[in-house]
């Protein structure tokens, strides 16, 4: 295991413990009625409210200096993020990068919820950005169920 990932994997676990002791109430919401799967916290708000707790402990460690987290960022330059098998543009969930640039992305994630944890599109999304013949390179990958109690991380290798 690189120190690399060791630093990576070691912030996302800190911000994942910071998102379920703070905001658990948003994973957990469990709706009442009839709609009952249709009427969860949006899985954007959640990943809003990790991207801020990964955000403030990355930047407690040099390693992450230069570096932007971003969600949704659908931008490669001036142009929309393709993937070959999404024609129609694709963006992830969750990335730490560096703006401007392919060479210094770091790590892509996706997210899905527990009432819809289905990750197998996810995970090649995921491998798809990181290919190392592709436009994104991504040097790390991660898949992230959120579950009811804890995180169910699947982190993906090529």
């Amino acid at each position: 295991m690189s120190s690399d990932f060791q630093i990576v994997m070691d912030s996302v676990n800190e911000a994942l413990d910071l998102l379920y002791r703070h905001d658990h109430y948003l994973i957990y919401n469990q709706p009442r009625g009839l709609r009952q799967r249709e009427n969860h916290v949006s899985e954007r708000g959640i990943v809003f409210r990790f991207g801020i707790y990964l955000e403030k402990v990355c930047k407690k460690q040099k390693f992450f200096d230069g570096y932007n987290i971003d969600a949704e960022y659908n931008r490669n330059f001036y142009e929309p993020k393709y993937l070959p098998k999404s024609p129609n543009g694709s963006y992830p969930d969750l990335i730490i990068h560096k703006r401007g640039s392919n060479d210094f992305n770091l790590l892509i994630i996706e997210f899905k919820t527990w009432w819809d944890d289905n990750n197998e599109t996810d995970i090649r999304k995921i491998k798809e950005f990181m290919d190392l013949t592709g436009n994104y390179r991504y040097k790390f990958g991660l898949s992230v169920v959120l579950d009811k109690e804890k995180p169910i991380c699947e982190w993906v290798s090529l």
